[in-house]
């Protein structure tokens, strides 16, 4: 998989029901599998996210731990995301083929 994006901004963490829980920082790093297609040409294929949030109070992030929220990017563009460990580390939600990045 070869690093193909990175995004880093500000952003909100909402719950899904819309209500803001917390004002972050982001970086999210957009990873692709490239396919040799045997001709010495490439296809790009799978894509993985991989990131984390930084709080005001990072103290609270451990409480967080595998809560799904929606991280509203800078650019006003919607993840949803899980919290996947107490250091703000994040997953993404869904296929990362489909996700807007």
């Amino acid at each position: 998989m070869h690093l193909v994006k990175t995004y880093t901004g500000s952003g909100q963490l909402l719950e899904e029901d819309g209500k803001t829980v917390a004002n972050v920082t982001y970086r999210i790093d957009v990873f692709q599998q490239m396919i040799d297609m045997g001709t010495g040409q490439k296809k790009p294929g799978m894509k993985k996210l991989e990131g984390s949030i930084f709080a005001a109070a990072p103290s609270v992030l451990h409480l967080l731990v595998n809560t799904d929220f929606i991280l509203v990017m800078e650019d006003g563009r919607k993840l949803s995301i899980f919290i996947s460990d107490s250091e703000g580390g994040i997953g993404v939600r869904g296929d990362s083929n489909e996700v807007p990045l």
